[in-house]
């Protein structure tokens, strides 16, 4: 006699649309509320290495959520699956009676707390002082994002030449409704952190509190169905779907069509709006989740106050609100009282000098190619940043620049992202061709890090343990939201120095910005030295 068991929370609307699916074929179950129990919990993310709700297992197998299982009926699958499972001759001992308290409480390790002895407080760092007052302007605090990325200093100059730059211009086409944007596409990303910012900074710009909690609620939906019933017009609607979109890879030409539709003028920078503040997301998303970064006291008890019962922090802890006011205390003389435009303007200058006045001609030379999805960023200061960003987080530094491409290369694969995975193949063999890397090692490394990162392989001749290592962190990144396994994270520890795994994590971080962009964005064509490369390693592989 087989089992079938489900994990879930109550009123969670996806774990009822799989009890039911199941209940109309007439399938026993046994269903385990963890809504209250921190111990079944535990217990579902040991054994399913998710931690959203539903997990189904068919007796020891895990399905997966409410989408594989509806997609395992949609493919007509479904029925010869169950038979399989009920025609065990005897019940499978799951789940399993023999984990301990002990083991569980280490399921999961949040890379904060590896990191919390090595942050930086930037309001105390002098090179960082003209943008203070930029972030106090767009935040009124300084997040707790900041204090890990200042980790490494080059990484927090270019990462917030390339925020700020592509922010004010997204800012600048869409006005309040980025905060809407932004929402859409973090809640799409399960990111709670960025959700509740977004949520502060929506009541911050004066927009109506029912506005995102019903879009909130309508999006928990499992089947959300028509969102004409959202408090926004046609027209933002769609780029409320583009937000999503872009999160979830899923932008369709349809979608776009209906935006240019629904409002012609308006839709050509609408959409290079959406595009730009999902990119900024694109980051902030996956290092607040790869991180696991503590949630400041004041922005939870907005969240609370304006998302209802039903908002989770999921990963993320939350700050004492006793010591959460969330002001700047910068020892640096009238900056909280002033906003200096000439200084940012030179500190963006400053930090993106090394890229020059020719954006092709810098690419060309660090990267080999030109990117399309930079080419097509079309505005200027963006541009610029945004290319010192990319180029500063994949070189060489204290990681190789080719294993970084391969960490890229695993999370544009498993996205399904096609154009940025053939173009970081071909940057992958152009970093291994430099550091003086054969030819077949260098291929056999492109075709095998994404089984290398699933741990397919317990050895693989081509990749050492701190490869691997890397790779599963990238792999781990890929998902909604990321899931960060105590063993890896201890395995980091042992590979890595903190510094070292701020780096991996911006070199993830990039390529999210990057993944959001093209999402929306869609480069027209293949960059011709990766059309030339992809031919010569479909030869070779074959």
């Amino acid at each position: 006699m087989g089992k079938i068991i489900i994990f879930f929370k109550e009123s969670c609307g996806h774990c009822q649309r799989a009890k039911t699916l199941l209940s109309s074929k007439q399938i026993p179950y046994e269903a385990i509320d963890i809504t209250n129990d921190e111990y079944q919990r535990l217990l579902m993310i040991h054994l399913s290495d998710r931690q959203t709700v539903p997990q189904i297992f068919f007796n020891e197998q895990h399905i997966g959520g409410a989408k594989e299982l509806l997609a395992l009926e949609d493919q007509q699958v479904l029925d010869d699956k169950l038979r399989e499972v009920f025609a065990a001759t005897t019940p499978p001992n799951f789940p399993p009676q023999n984990i301990s308290e002990q083991m569980l409480a280490e399921t999961e390790l949040p890379l904060s707390q590896v990191l919390d002895n090595y942050t930086v407080d930037i309001t105390k760092v002098h090179q960082f002082e003209p943008i203070i007052p930029v972030f106090q302007q767009q935040f009124g605090f300084m997040p707790h994002t900041f204090k890990y990325v200042a980790i490494w200093d080059k990484a927090f100059m270019t990462w917030s030449c390339a925020h700020l730059t592509m922010w004010r211009n997204a800012s600048n086409i869409l006005s309040d409704f980025l905060t809407v944007a932004g929402f859409a596409t973090s809640n799409a990303a399960e990111c709670s952190y960025c959700a509740a910012h977004a949520t502060q900074l929506s009541i911050d710009k004066g927009i109506k509190s029912d506005r995102i909690l019903k879009l909130y609620e309508f999006y928990r939906l499992p089947n959300p169905g028509d969102d004409s019933i959202l408090p926004f017009t046609p027209f933002e609607r769609s780029l409320i779907r583009l937000a999503r979109g872009a999160t979830l890879n899923q932008v369709t030409s349809e979608e776009i069509n209906e935006a240019y539709r629904l409002n012609p003028e308006k839709a050509p920078l609408a959409i290079t709006g959406v595009a730009a503040i999902t990119a900024c997301y694109g980051f902030l998303n996956r290092f607040n989740d790869l991180i696991g970064t503590e949630i400041e006291g004041k922005i939870e008890g907005t969240a609370m106050k304006e998302l209802g019962e039903h908002w989770e922090m999921g990963k993320h802890e939350t700050q004492d609100n006793s010591d959460a006011e969330l002001s700047f205390n910068s020892p640096f003389s009238s900056v909280k009282d002033r906003l200096n435009l000439q200084s940012l303007e030179s500190y963006l200058e400053n930090n993106v000098a090394s890229v020059g006045n020719d954006v092709n001609t810098y690419l060309q030379k660090q990267l080999g190619l030109l990117p399309r999805w930079i080419q097509q960023i079309p505005f200027e200061d963006a541009q610029r940043a945004t290319a010192r960003f990319y180029v500063a987080m994949t070189e060489n530094s204290q990681i190789s620049a080719e294993l970084k491409h391969l960490m890229n290369l695993v999370v544009t694969q498993a996205n399904g992202h096609s154009y940025l995975a053939n173009l970081e193949r071909f940057l992958v063999h152009r970093a291994a061709k430099a550091k003086g890397m054969n030819t077949k090692t260098s291929l056999e490394r492109i075709a095998s890090c994404l089984d290398v990162a699933r741990g397919k392989d317990s050895y693989h001749k081509y990749f050492d343990h701190r490869d691997a290592v890397a790779l599963k962190l990238a792999l781990a990144s890929a998902s909604f939201p990321p899931f960060t396994p105590y063993s890896l994270v201890k395995s980091l520890q042992r590979c890595f120095t903190p510094r070292q795994i701020v780096e991996l994590v911006m070199n993830l971080t990039v390529c999210g910005f990057a993944q959001r962009w093209t999402a929306v964005i869609k480069p027209d064509l293949i960059e011709p030295e990766v059309a030339e490369f992809l031919g010569t390693y479909t030869a070779i592989a074959r």
